[in-house]
C-alpha cells in the first residue's frame, strides 16, 4: 500500500527538468511569426498601393465600376 502511494504522488509532481533550449527555439519562433504578421500586410499594403492603383489606371477605373 505505501509502495502504492509514493507512485500516485511521484504521478502527481511535475517534472524537475526543463527543457530550455525547447522554450528558446519556442520564443524565437513566436517572435518571427510576430514579426512576419507585422511587416507583411504592411509591405503589402504599399507594394499595391505603388505598382497596382499609382502605376496603372485603367486597373483603377476597371475597379471602381
Amino acid at each position: 500500500m505505501e509502495r502504492l502511494d509514493k507512485a500516485a504522488l511521484n504521478a502527481l509532481q511535475p517534472p524537475d527538468v526543463r527543457n530550455e533550449s525547447s522554450l528558446a527555439s519556442t520564443l524565437k519562433t513566436l517572435l518571427f511569426f510576430t514579426v512576419l504578421m507585422i511587416t507583411v500586410p504592411i509591405g503589402l499594403y504599399f507594394t499595391t498601393k505603388s505598382y497596382v492603383f499609382e502605376g496603372n489606371p485603367i486597373f483603377i477605373d476597371i475597379l471602381l465600376y
